[in-house]
């Protein structure tokens, strides 16, 4: 995307969102499982492209005039998308179904049990990798760290060499920035661990050692959700669970801003020098 896309725009700063849950999952395609898209693989110690997913049947299928027709089709029409959004939340359902009826056994019944157990359980906010939040443990994990590390590197390097500044945003998940501290607490406990931003953590490491700065959200969610007692996450029952609700959103936009700010200010400084 950054090759292709991004430069036509002349951008003075291009922002990473690198979201913890599932951003270091989805450069492995032993963790991702899925055959139908790149990664970058390392050949010889080099950070690679690999697009083998064109050679799968699968693929192929993918591009015969028919389902580019569709394709098309729902690209153009907000009914048709409709559906499709539909269609994919009632497979995530089933699947969340299945998954936590065989985890757990039982349904609680409360709601500050429901949004502990999915905090606990791994299950109930869709996308959350528990791995994600720990060191790795097996090579696997590793690789995908190593390839993750190494592509923001590689990204930092061409954004410089464009003119451009490279910020990296870490965002946030509901179980990790909570205003519980019980709904934390079982969170860590599920991880056995005492530390929620070890994500976090790891890329600041990165940074430092490539030289681009980083501004992690999960700390100032943390604090603003305690403080002011609030959900930054989800909605109604689901609170605390998926995306950002209105305020998170907020929260996020004033705190990214004024980030920008300060790194457009500071080379309009350097520039006046």
């Amino acid at each position: 995307m950054l090759r292709d896309r991004v430069w036509m725009y002349s951008p003075d700063v291009m922002l990473l969102a690198f979201t913890p849950d599932n951003d270091v999952r989805n450069n492995s395609r032993a963790l991702e499982q899925d055959e139908l898209r790149p990664y970058f693989v390392f050949q010889n110690a080099r950070l690679v492209p690999d697009m083998s997913f064109r050679d799968s049947p699968s693929f192929r299928q993918k591009l015969t005039l028919l389902n580019r027709t569709i394709y098309t089709l729902i690209n153009y029409s907000r009914l048709l998308q409709l559906v499709n959004v539909v269609r994919d939340d009632i497979v995530t359902r089933r699947k969340l179904a299945r998954t936590q009826t065989s985890q757990t056994g039982n349904q609680t019944t409360n709601q500050l049990g429901n949004q502990i157990q999915a905090a606990t359980n791994g299950t109930g906010d869709v996308g959350i990798e528990d791995q994600a939040y720990m060191e790795p443990k097996d090579p696997t994990w590793n690789e995908a760290w190593q390839v993750t590390e190494a592509l923001l590197a590689q990204m930092n390097k061409e954004v410089n060499e464009h003119g451009a500044r490279f910020l990296v945003v870490t965002v946030t998940s509901g179980p990790q920035v909570t205003s519980d501290p019980a709904a934390r607490q079982a969170f860590m406990s599920r991880l056995k661990t005492q530390d929620l931003f070890y994500v976090e953590r790891r890329i600041e490491t990165v940074s430092q050692r490539e030289h681009f700065p980083v501004l992690a959200l999960a700390p100032v969610f943390v604090k603003y959700a305690s403080d002011h007692q609030t959900a930054l996450h989800g909605f109604g029952a689901q609170l605390n669970l998926g995306h950002w609700n209105a305020e998170g959103h907020r929260l996020a936009g004033e705190t990214i801003a004024e980030t920008l700010c300060e790194m457009l200010m500071s080379r309009g400084s350097e520039n006046r020098k």
